[in-house]
């Protein structure tokens, strides 16, 4: 009878350690799957960045080509006002 006990505890023990393994197997895949998870959430946070970046970068493109356009346009203003003044003026002169 003694045998008899002895088997059933060893098939008890390994009964444990399997549901043992298999717990922790469980385990490391829900962390594995975690990980996963926040290795996403990382990429899809430095992706909203790097678009946020993108619209700003444009933006202060298209802002900085806005000036540009203005600057020169008041500039061939000023140069045709100039002109014109110059050769009424030196009409008048003649």
């Amino acid at each position: 009878m003694t045998h008899l006990k002895w088997w059933v505890r060893k098939l008890r023990e390994l009964r444990e350690l399997r549901e043992l393994r298999e717990l922790r197997e469980l385990r490391e895949l829900r962390e594995l799957r975690e990980l996963r998870e926040l290795r996403e959430l990382r990429e899809l946070r430095e992706l909203r960045e790097i678009r946020k970046n993108l619209y700003l970068l444009i933006t202060h493109y298209s802002l900085l080509i806005t000036h540009y356009s203005l600057l020169i346009t008041s500039y061939s203003t000023f140069l045709a006002v100039s002109v014109y003044y110059w050769t009424n003026t030196s009409q008048m002169v003649v």
